[in-house]
């Protein structure tokens, strides 16, 4: 479960905030669509959820726990999908914990993810979205965003 209190985010130098005391919350099983122009948060947002950027004021809750007082357990239980997967892989190490288990593995292989390649050849843009959401789904994520 995510839950979202007040939450604010200014970035610096801009006077007005990217993030003005937004109140949600997602319980397990729902999903949620943040709908939204460009410019208007929405990426900022979802940062906070596994503690990519700090609220400058309200707070965000993973599982019950604040994401600034346990970061590790946040970033666990939260699997991102970035809007360019090609910038994502970087959890070599979770990743090879994670495919280490044969129930997972099986997942890694039909997404055709066998193992770190830095010279992967290049993949169309909504393939490389499915190898970054199984590589977020081997991990355990309780929350995919």
């Amino acid at each position: 479960m995510i839950e979202v209190r007040d939450l604010v985010h200014r970035y610096e130098g801009i006077e007005r905030p990217a993030v003005d005391g937004v109140t949600l919350s997602v319980d397990d099983g729902e999903f949620l669509v943040l709908a939204g122009p460009n410019g208007s948060g929405k990426t900022t947002l979802v940062r906070h959820f596994n503690g990519l950027l700090d609220p400058d004021d309200g707070e965000v809750l993973v599982n019950g726990r604040s994401v600034g007082e346990d970061l590790v357990a946040a970033r666990t239980a939260v699997g991102m999908v970035f809007q360019r997967p090609r910038n994502q892989f970087v959890a070599v190490a979770s990743l090879s914990r994670a495919f280490a288990r044969a129930d997972r593995f099986a997942l890694a292989l039909r997404a055709r993810c066998f193992a770190w390649n830095p010279t992967l050849p290049p993949l169309a843009f909504g393939r490389a979205d499915y190898v970054v959401l199984a590589a977020a789904a081997a991990l355990a994520a309780s929350a995919l965003v």
